[in-house]
């Protein structure tokens, strides 16, 4: 195992730029272009798993009618969101949407 493996396991590797977060969660398939991206589509890509946990504790397994209640739970969590992440979810939405979908060589068909 390298130092990177072990400082990522450990969590000390400084935190990704704006710009490397943007590219990690930027969508790749076509299809993620039909509809224009907003700041809230965004945000739950690019903190994809904060979004995940806010869904983990508003999830009812037993009540398979519990999605209204978990989109409420993220659209609260999204509201909550500091300046500097909603400033991101903004820039990348942005972003996507003047770009596109990327290169044919480049997307997962």
């Amino acid at each position: 195992m390298d130092d990177d493996d072990r400082k990522e396991e450990e969590g000390k590797l400084d935190p990704p730029t704006p710009e490397l977060h943007e590219a990690k969660a930027r969508p790749t398939h076509a299809g993620d272009y039909r509809n224009e991206w907003d700041a809230y589509g965004a945000a739950q890509r690019l903190f994809a798993k904060e979004v995940n946990m806010v869904d983990e504790e508003s999830r009812d397994k037993k009540d398979k009618k519990s999605l209204g209640k978990r989109t409420v739970a993220i659209r609260k969590w999204f509201d909550k969101l500091p300046k500097s992440k909603m400033k991101e979810a903004e820039a990348a939405a942005e972003k996507w949407n003047s770009e596109g979908a990327p290169n044919k060589e480049k997307m997962h068909m």
